[in-house]
């Protein structure tokens, strides 16, 4: 078989075998020129002859044609449709497909400018000459061709786990207003509701407590949300489900605060409580935190805001915020346990021994699950609203939240297989809660991968046998020096002095 014979044609009974096409626009090919590579970065160091030389993966191929279409029989000695018919397919948007006698039919892209030559010392053709770079993950559609998966912006994320949060705080309201019962309730009784309250607002300020010292003034106005809504909690709003499951909610609002969730509460507090269309203000004007400053070491947090979507928050201030937030998912825990959380939260158990107990008990664990739900939910919409560094740091505090969420459907599970409640006819069964738990879940992860997978990812990097410091590889590798920090925090244990990296040893960096 000779090289001719490999070429790929169309079929021999196809008078137009010998041409190419581009989007059905068929012309001959001259030549083709291709550029293949690795994206090499040469680093050059005072008083050394060999460079450094940093392999950052394979290039794009791409390939220039220099292609032309010619008077002929085919087209009866008129050139021109067929000029018209290529240039018409070279300016219409996104990939098509390309059939190439070299390289067969693949999908690929014009990249920049074709270029067309006409004169009339060759009149009657048209030189092109147009440069391609294939593409893959596609699908066809009747449209053309689009990426099979489109990317989604941090917004689009965001918006998605608010959704379903709201979804989820809906279904948690419904099912509190169906399980908590507070008729003909005897004073042991909403007294005991009312000692919970107040250990979930001791809780709530332990929580605010751990985050106080790097965010003084954004905890002191958290704690004024607590205290005004813990103050609004009496006998009468605890002998009303529905009012009593918002005031719950009201309590987390200082939290809601720090993390710059402003329309919630807004929404909440002009609109009033147990209405699902409340949560549709969420993702409207004012939900977004406006954050003064990505610098890591700026703690200035961010202002009130009115923009439609929401802004990144600040990753030291976000991820300390969400790691205290998930500390209530103890809250409920038995009180004299082994381990006690170091926030509080702890409820006296209640002998499950009369109707009056068991009803008691029951509506503990309906105030637990709801404050619980109220906790997770905020900590997903926090997290999905972190400027993460890297993959790494976002997938760590996507997989901390994913722990407490799983915990807390365990509960709610073991809270369904519970039969002390049997012989009362009363159930601390919450299947909604469950669902919008479960759905939230699943959402917050696919939010979580999606904003890590566009972050950059560490990598180990092999310090050159040369003298460097921290700040030549900063400007070196990123163009900016004030990467300097982050390379440093990255091998603390590694780099004794920042003037002069360890030659010869691997270190930790973020790809670019």
């Amino acid at each position: 078989m000779s090289w001719r014979d490999r070429l790929i044609w169309a079929s021999e009974d196809n008078k137009l075998r010998k041409k190419a096409s581009f989007r059905g626009a068929f012309f001959f090919i001259r030549d083709v020129d291709r550029s293949i590579g690795r994206r090499n970065i040469v680093h050059q160091y005072p008083f050394r002859d060999d460079p450094y030389v940093e392999d950052l993966g394979r290039d794009t191929d791409d390939f220039t044609i220099n292609g032309y279409v010619v008077q002929n029989e085919d087209n009866k000695q008129d050139y021109i449709d067929e000029r018209d018919a290529l240039i018409t397919a070279l300016r219409n948007p996104g990939p098509g497909t390309l059939i190439h006698p070299f390289y067969g039919e693949m999908i690929v892209s014009l990249m920049g400018k074709a270029r067309i030559r006409e004169s009339f010392a060759q009149g009657g053709a048209a030189f092109f000459t147009m440069t391609f770079v294939k593409v893959s993950d596609v699908q066809k559609t009747e449209e053309g061709f689009q990426k099979a998966t489109q990317p989604k912006s941090i917004s689009d994320y965001q918006e998605s786990v608010d959704g379903s949060a709201e979804n989820t705080i809906d279904l948690a309201e419904d099912s509190f207003g169906e399980s908590y019962s507070p008729e003909d309730m005897p004073g042991y009784v909403s007294d005991s509701i009312m000692g919970a309250i107040t250990s979930l607002n001791g809780m709530l300020r332990s929580v605010k407590g751990a985050i106080q010292a790097a965010f003084p003034a954004q905890v002191s106005k958290a704690l004024v949300y607590l205290a005004k809504a813990k103050a609004g909690i009496d006998i009468v709003k605890i002998t009303q489900a529905c009012e009593f499951a918002n005031s719950i909610g009201d309590m987390f609002n200082g939290l809601r605060s720090i993390l710059g969730m402003y329309g919630e509460i807004l929404s909440d507090e002009l609109l009033g409580s147990c209405s699902s269309s409340v949560y549709g203000y969420y993702s409207g004007p004012m939900s977004g935190a406006k954050v003064i400053s990505t610098d890591s070491t700026d703690t200035t947090g961010f202002t009130n805001s009115t923009m439609e979507k929401s802004s990144q928050l600040n990753e030291y201030l976000g991820k300390t915020t969400v790691r205290a937030i998930l500390a209530i998912n103890r809250f409920g825990e038995e009180k004299g346990g082994e381990n006690p959380s170091p926030y509080g939260g702890e409820l006296d158990v209640v002998p499950i021994n009369t109707y009056q107990r068991a009803r008691q008990s029951a509506n503990l664990v309906a105030i637990v699950n709801i404050s619980i739900t109220n906790a997770l939910v905020i900590a997903a919409q926090g997290a999905v609203k972190i400027a993460y560094s890297s993959y790494d740091s976002a997938i760590e505090i996507m997989n901390e939240v994913v722990e407490e969420i799983d915990e807390f459907l365990l509960k709610l599970g073991n809270d369904s297989a519970d039969t002390s409640y049997d012989n009362y006819n009363i159930t601390v069964s919450d299947p909604k809660t469950y669902n919008g738990i479960e759905s939230l879940r699943a959402i917050f992860v696919e939010a979580m991968k999606g904003i890590g997978g566009v972050l950059p990812k560490p990598i180990n990097y092999k310090v050159p046998p040369a003298t460097i410091s921290t700040l030549v590889l900063s400007y070196d590798r990123y163009y900016d020096l004030s990467r300097e920090v982050e390379i440093i925090g990255r091998n603390i244990s590694t780099i004794k002095h920042p003037g002069f990296l360890p030659g010869g040893k691997n270190i930790e960096i973020l790809g670019l």
